[in-house]
């Protein structure tokens, strides 16, 4: 793609200083003074997610602590029993969460 523009504007373009950063493969440029662009802010929204770990796994589990209180759990048989949370946080499980907000436990193979 050929951009042609006038000599006052080329005068202007070659005055401003750039910033380049890149992601990836994405690169982008700011001329400095100037705001960014859609893409731009993407592109450098991306850059601090992907420094932050933003997007990875992260384990849930119900706010109530208590040790005594019971919990369904899916058995690696696909069974589904009653377990204390002392017992299954000792177990190698991990947590979900029903439509209805209620949560269980899944062991894991």
């Amino acid at each position: 793609m050929v951009i042609i523009q006038s000599a006052p504007a080329q005068a202007a373009a070659a005055a401003t200083p750039l910033v380049t950063y890149s992601i990836g493969t994405a690169r982008a440029s700011l001329p400095l003074g100037m705001g960014l662009t859609s893409n731009e802010t993407m592109v450098r929204n991306m850059e601090i997610a992907r420094a932050n770990g933003v997007g990875g796994s992260q384990d849930f589990k119900p706010a109530d602590d208590n040790p005594s209180r019971l919990y369904w759990c899916r058995e690696l048989t696909n069974e589904f029993v009653l377990r204390d949370r002392r017992t299954i946080d000792q177990m190698g499980c991990r947590w979900y969460m029903q439509p209805d907000g209620a949560f269980y436990a899944a062991r894991l193979p």
